[in-house]
C-alpha cells in the first residue's frame, strides 16, 4: 500500500497532505492523493495552523497550495474578503497548473451565487467540460446532481448508481486507490433506491479509506428513525466518537442530535449544567471546522432559550450569521425571519439586509422564493431585478398556479353543501 493511503486510511491528515505535497508538481501519484484530500471539507479544515505556509508557497507560484489556499478560504470563510481570495487562487491554480478540480469548485461557487448573482446555467456547463478534463470534483458533482435531481440534471438513480458501480469496480479489478468519497456517493444512491443496507455497507467501506463524513452518515442512516431520532443511542454515540476522532466536523452534532427539551427537563440541575456546556463546546468546535449545521443549532438554542440556554436574541443572530458565512441556506432564511417578521434582529440590520439574506437563501437553494418575491414587490433587491424578472418571478408564478390548480381539484370533490362527493 502507498504510504500516502496509509496516512489517509489511518487519518493522519496533515501527514498526508505534506506528504503528497512532495514534488507534487511532477509527481502524478502525488498529485493524485493531494486533490483527493482537498476534495473533502473536513481534511481541508485540518490544515488551519499549516496557513502561513501554505499562503507562502501560493504567493511563490505553488499552484497546488494555490488551490489549497483557494479550499481553506472556501471551506472556513475566514477573512471577510475570503470570497475575492478563493476566487483568485481557485483561477489561477486552473491557469497555472491546469488543476481542473480548481475551475470544479469555481464553477459551483457561480451556482451558489459567492461573486454576484447565482448562476446554475454557467455551473452546469463548466462541469460538464471538466468532466473531459478528468476532475474528478466535476464528475463527483453530476452524480450526485443525477442522484436528487438538482441544478439542472433529471434524476436518474440507476444512471448515477451505473456509473458508480463502474468506477468502484474498474478500482478493485485494477488494485487501484479511489477517492472513497465514491463510496459515500454511492450509499447515497443506495438510501434513494431504498437499499439501506448496501447503503450501510457502501458508508462503512468509505469510512474505513478515510472519508470522515460517512461515519456521521452511518450513524444517521443506521441509528435513527425516519425523522432523524436518535433510537440505536449506543451505537450512535459510538460511531459519533469514531467521527471525533477523525476530526469531521459532523461528529461534534453528537449531542445536540440527541438532546431535545424533553429529555433535557428531566435532568438534575448538575446533569443539566454538563448538558448545556458539552452543547455549547462541541457545536463551537464543529463551528470552527466549518460546519454550519452547528451555528444552525446554536442560534436555535439562542433564539428560543433551549437547554439552559439564555433567550439572547444578538447571540442567535451571531450564530445565525456564522452560519450564513458558512453557505447555510437555513442560517440566512432565519436572519431574513428575524429581521422581516419577528422584529427580533439587532437595530442596525434593516429590511433591506433583510431581503437581501432572503434571496442569499434562495440561491443556495432554501424554501424563500415568497420573500423574495414579496421584497421584489415592496420595491427591495434592486440590484437583483434582472435576474429575480427572468427566473424567480416565473418560477412564482408557476407554483402559485400549481397550488390553485391543487386546490381547485379539492374543491370539485365537494359539493355546495360541502359534502365529499365521493361518500355518495
Amino acid at each position: 500500500m502507498n504510504p500516502i493511503q496509509q496516512l489517509i486510511i489511518d487519518y493522519h491528515t496533515r501527514e498526508a497532505f505534506w506528504a503528497a505535497a512532495e514534488n507534487v508538481e511532477q509527481d502524478t501519484t502525488h498529485q493524485a492523493y493531494f486533490l483527493r484530500l482537498l476534495r473533502a471539507r473536513n481534511n481541508v479544515v485540518q490544515l488551519q495552523e499549516d496557513l502561513p505556509r501554505i499562503q507562502q508557497m501560493a504567493d511563490g507560484g505553488n499552484p497546488y497550495m494555490q488551490y489549497a489556499l483557494a479550499r481553506l478560504h472556501d471551506c472556513l470563510q475566514f477573512q471577510p474578503n475570503s470570497n475575492d481570495e478563493k476566487q483568485h487562487y481557485y483561477s489561477s491554480a486552473y491557469l497555472l497548473g491546469h488543476i481542473a478540480d480548481a475551475r470544479a469548485f469555481l464553477a459551483i461557487c457561480y451556482r451558489d451565487g459567492d461573486f454576484g448573482e447565482a448562476d446554475v446555467t454557467l455551473y452546469r456547463n463548466i462541469i460538464q467540460k471538466l468532466t473531459e478534463e478528468g476532475s474528478e470534483k466535476a464528475l463527483m458533482q453530476i452524480i450526485l446532481d443525477r442522484i436528487y435531481g438538482q441544478y439542472g440534471l433529471e434524476k436518474d438513480l440507476d444512471d448515477a448508481y451505473n456509473i458508480l458501480l463502474h468506477i468502484t469496480e474498474k478500482a478493485q479489478s485494477e488494485h487501484r486507490d479511489i477517492d472513497p468519497q465514491y463510496y459515500r456517493l454511492m450509499g447515497d444512491a443506495e438510501m434513494q433506491k431504498g437499499w439501506a443496507g448496501n447503503a450501510l455497507d457502501s458508508y462503512e467501506r468509505a469510512s474505513r479509506l478515510g472519508d470522515s463524513a460517512s461515519f456521521f452518515w452511518l450513524a444517521f442512516h443506521g441509528c435513527c428513525d425516519e425523522d432523524g431520532y436518535v433510537d440505536d443511542r449506543e451505537e450512535f454515540m459510538k460511531l459519533m466518537e469514531q467521527a471525533r476522532d477523525a476530526y469531521a466536523s459532523e461528529g461534534f452534532l453528537e449531542y445536540a442530535m440527541m438532546i431535545d427539551d424533553e429529555l433535557y427537563e428531566g435532568l438534575d440541575d448538575e446533569d443539566k449544567a454538563e448538558v448545556n456546556k458539552s452543547l455549547y463546546d462541541d457545536l463551537r468546535a464543529a463551528c470552527i471546522l466549518g460546519e454550519n449545521i452547528a451555528a444552525l443549532y446554536l442560534a436555535g438554542y439562542y433564539e428560543n432559550g433551549h437547554c439552559g440556554f439564555p433567550q439572547d436574541y444578538t447571540e442567535a443572530w451571531r450564530w445565525y450569521s456564522e452560519g450564513a458565512n458558512l453557505h447555510s441556506s437555513s442560517c440566512y432564511a432565519a436572519l431574513a425571519r428575524m429581521v422581516i417578521d419577528d422584529h427580533t434582529a439587532p437595530e442596525q440590520y434593516d429590511e433591506a439586509y433583510g431581503y437581501e439574506c432572503a434571496y442569499k437563501a434562495l440561491m443556495l437553494s432554501g424554501d424563500t422564493l415568497e420573500t423574495v418575491i414579496q421584497g421584489y414587490h415592496r420595491g427591495f433587491l434592486n440590484s437583483h431585478h434582472a435576474a429575480i424578472e427572468q427566473t424567480y418571478l416565473p418560477r412564482y408564478e408557476q407554483e402559485m398556479a400549481t397550488q390553485l390548480e391543487r386546490e381547485q381539484e379539492i374543491d370539485d370533490q365537494y359539493d355546495d353543501s360541502h359534502e365529499y362527493l365521493a361518500d355518495s
